[in-house]
């Protein structure tokens, strides 16, 4: 199953590395707010391929997360993994740390509601624009396709 998904894996990190490297799409607007609420800003390193869920039945479906990492993330990666590990100042690491940390946070604002009025889909809509970033990924992703499909032909 991962075969069969790493053709469209492959097309998405090309997609990201445009959109948040080239373009830099999280520190314009709209997108500024989803930036800074979730903590993403600065250069845009890697994207993470995880394949993890609680509820993934490797027999039958596969199921990946692709975040976009960015220098903000990197950064408390580190600091996370300095609070732990004091004896190594030079050290990096702390990311698995870090993930577990952003997947509380967004269980709290599932369950306890995100801070201010509104709750968590009506911010994805409206605050952070989700479904603009979404058109605009798919956007490209297509023009990517498309592109690949151009060259494959060309002699």
């Amino acid at each position: 199953m991962f075969r069969s998904a790493a053709d469209l894996i492959e097309d998405v990190l090309e997609v990201f590395k445009n959109v948040f490297g080239k373009e830099k799409l999280h520190a314009r607007a709209p997108f500024q707010k989803l930036a800074e609420d979730t903590y993403s800003y600065g250069k845009y390193i890697k994207t993470l391929i995880l394949r993890t869920s609680a509820d993934d039945d490797p027999d039958t479906k596969i199921k990946f997360h692709l975040v976009p990492y960015f220098e903000s993330n990197q950064v408390d990666c580190h600091k996370h993994y300095h609070s732990l590990h004091r004896d190594h100042p030079n050290e990096k690491g702390g990311m698995i740390g870090w993930l577990g940390e952003r997947e509380t946070q967004l269980d709290n604002w599932l369950v306890d509601g995100f801070p201010g009025p509104l709750i968590l889909d009506q911010i994805g809509r409206d605050v952070w624009k989700l479904p603009e970033l979404a058109k605009r990924l798919t956007q490209l992703g297509l023009a990517n396709k498309a592109l690949k499909r151009r060259t494959k032909r060309a002699p």
